[in-house]
């Protein structure tokens, strides 16, 4: 076995860039399961991590909607 120093460590890539999102905008995803499943978990784990994100969703027919939301609405 090798051990090696100063080797970096990758950054974690997430299928959702909730990072980039601003108050107020939003994407849709197909509102089909598992996916719409995986799309609420990862917006309600990323909200408990990074305290200033909000998020909020809603099934609008066949594609599901989050939006990022202002800390105060809801």
């Amino acid at each position: 076995m090798l051990i090696e120093k100063d080797v970096p460590i990758p950054s974690k890539k997430s299928k959702y860039n909730f990072d980039s999102m601003d108050v107020g905008e939003s994407f849709t995803i197909p509102n089909k399961e598992p996916e719409a499943t995986r799309l609420r978990v990862a917006a309600s784990a990323y909200s408990r991590r990074h305290e200033e994100f909000k998020f909020t969703t809603r099934a609008l027919g066949e594609v599901l909607r989050i939006w990022r939301i202002d800390n105060d609405e809801f």
